[in-house]
């Protein structure tokens, strides 16, 4: 049913050997969802990141530009006011709707589709990410996560059609070399596919902010899934 969870659209492509999704949601309280990130970036000025032109660049860092908040607290999606008292109540509401219905919508999703049959307890970790202009990631990996979400919070109007891309590489080589799949962000849309492929993302060259919310899925204790 696509009108479930604000869930507009469901695309699935074959990537690899697993499998990637693509869902479309029209989130009803998404520009105040934005407006708290907003809102945490102007109280957590010290938590820019750098970038090449900075004398205090860490090279290390995989992300280069923009802002990560960082709150006292796991996930992203179980802040309270405790933890960032400058945000508002329809701030929590928007975070906690988001949390109880576009990540549960599209963890259940995936699990079903290509993890029927396990059992295993999971574990969750998220974070939100506003790419400035030329801001991007480099290329990683979400290590032992079973499968990692990327949420379009945000997209500006682009004057490229590459920019802010993700690009998903295969693990292993064959004879053709590595194999790439290259995602274009839109707002609403969420993407799905399996946290141990390495992937970056390309900057933004035109003016605004791109905003992601990430949420690994992770099995307890590392077990193996039940397909």
């Amino acid at each position: 049913m696509l009108n479930k969870n604000f869930l507009t659209e469901h695309r699935e492509h074959l990537l690899f050997f697993t499998h990637l999704t693509e869902r479309l949601y029209d989130f009803p309280l998404n520009d105040d969802l934005i407006d708290a990130l907003h809102t945490a970036r102007k109280n957590l000025k010290l938590k820019e990141n750098k970038t090449f032109d900075d004398p205090n660049f860490q090279y290390g860092n995989k992300t280069l530009g923009g802002f990560q908040p960082c709150f006292p607290v796991a996930n992203f999606t179980d802040i309270t006011k405790e933890h960032a008292p400058y945000l508002q109540d329809k701030h929590f509401e928007a975070i906690k709707s988001f949390k109880n219905n576009i990540i549960i919508d599209t963890v259940d999703d995936y699990i079903n589709r290509y993890y029927p049959n396990t059992r295993n307890e999971l574990t969750y970790a998220n974070w939100a990410v506003m790419y400035d202009k030329n801001s991007f990631q480099r290329v990683h990996t979400h290590g032992s996560s079973l499968f990692t979400s990327i949420f379009y919070v945000d997209m500006p109007k682009t004057k490229y059609p590459y920019e802010g891309q993700i690009e998903i590489t295969d693990v292993s080589s064959n004879h053709d070399g590595l194999t790439t799949r290259v995602v274009e962000p839109i707002k609403g849309l969420m993407v799905t596919f399996p946290g141990k492929y390495p992937h970056y993302t390309l900057p933004i060259q035109s003016e605004g902010e791109r905003i992601v919310i990430v949420n690994d899925v992770r099995l307890k204790n590392n077990d193996t899934p039940g397909k």
